[in-house]
């Protein structure tokens, strides 16, 4: 991969994009990621200069900053890089991204090929004009890259191998602590939970993410667990998600809908083992205990066993290999 890679994404929070660059340099890519203004974990060579995610500066501040992100963006184009769109903001990036695509070498990872919440009118033109003028698309499994309806190649979801070394999360925990990770969406089922913890007696469950417990769910997750709530209204900070991921030994995503998971991919990435429903793609993920979706039952029994299983979980330096590989491969194919 002789060209220079830059990776597109507006998310300043999950580090995939981040991570992905940093993945490249340890490959021998000359790869930088643009990234948000107040992105914490940043790898060298970043440029901060997307909207922020954690707080609002005023829709100027936001616009002007997405502009600049993209002009960055298409300096990367006329330059000759390949540029890897992660995720984007909204219509004015994407059709602008798309007319890069026109006279540039553009790849898009697809991650929810369909979406957890359906899209406007607006965007779902704007983001169907970027996905098929794009020379390569990236799914993170064979099933997920048959839902995007064209030629899609398949790059497994990579491991948060950087961001885990550099926050020091490193577990699992010897507490054992089962942890609930992320934004606490409807989607995650954690309405499933008590049922599917009831045979996991005395553990403890810590909850971090944005958003709130609902206090029926609370209660009921109080007869089965210990409940440690860190929840708050804003988006958690890398320091708090690192302590987290330090203290637990098991991540439990009982989720209704996804397509892959940047929380179960940072949770093995850092040493926990991952117990979940079969759905989506999950089931693909090295290391992922997947059990029949709704089967509160198997569910149990799979976190009891997890939290008695003192052998070694997934093997992160071969998972990058695999993934670098498969990364490798994709931008080789953008090139040719």
């Amino acid at each position: 991969m002789k060209r220079g890679v830059l990776v597109y994404d507006v998310d300043g929070l999950n580090p995939y994009g981040r991570e992905l660059a940093a993945l490249l340099q340890a490959n021998g890519v000359r790869a930088r990621a643009v990234t948000t203004v107040d992105a914490e974990w940043r790898p060298p060579g970043s440029v901060a200069a997307l909207p922020a995610n954690r707080h609002r500066p005023g829709k100027a501040r936001q616009l002007g900053a997405l502009l600049r992100g993209l002009l960055v963006t298409l300096r990367a184009v006329r330059r000759g890089e390949v540029v890897v769109v992660v995720l984007t903001r909204g219509v004015l990036d994407e059709l602008a991204l798309a007319a890069f695509a026109t006279v540039g070498r553009v790849v898009v990872v697809v991650h929810d090929p369909v979406p957890k919440q359906p899209r406007p009118v607006a965007r779902r033109l704007s983001y169907g004009a970027l996905v098929r003028g794009a020379g390569v698309r990236v799914a993170h499994s064979a099933g997920l890259a048959a839902l995007v309806g064209r030629p899609t190649v398949v790059c497994r979801h990579l491991p948060y191998r950087a961001w885990c070394a550099d926050n020091d999360a490193v577990g699992p925990g010897a507490d054992g602590a089962l942890l609930v990770l992320g934004h606490l969406r409807p989607d995650k089922g954690l309405d499933r939970l008590p049922a599917a913890l009831a045979g996991a007696d005395g553990a403890r469950v810590l909850v971090c993410g944005k958003g709130s417990l609902d206090p029926a769910l609370r209660a009921a997750l109080a007869e089965v667990a210990a409940v440690d709530d860190r929840s708050a209204t804003a988006f958690a900070t890398d320091a708090e998600v690192a302590a987290a991921l330090r203290e637990a030994k098991v991540l439990v995503a009982p989720y209704r809908a996804v397509s892959q998971s940047g929380s179960v991919a940072m949770a093995l990435s850092a040493g926990l083992a991952v117990v979940a429903y079969d759905t989506g793609a999950l089931g693909t993920l090295p290391g992922v205990v997947a059990v029949p979706d709704g089967d509160a039952a198997a569910f149990a029994a799979a976190v009891t066993a997890a939290l008695r299983d003192e052998r070694p979980r997934v093997d992160v330096e071969q998972w990058a290999r695999d993934s670098a590989a498969e990364w490798l491969r994709a931008l080789d194919r953008a090139t040719t």
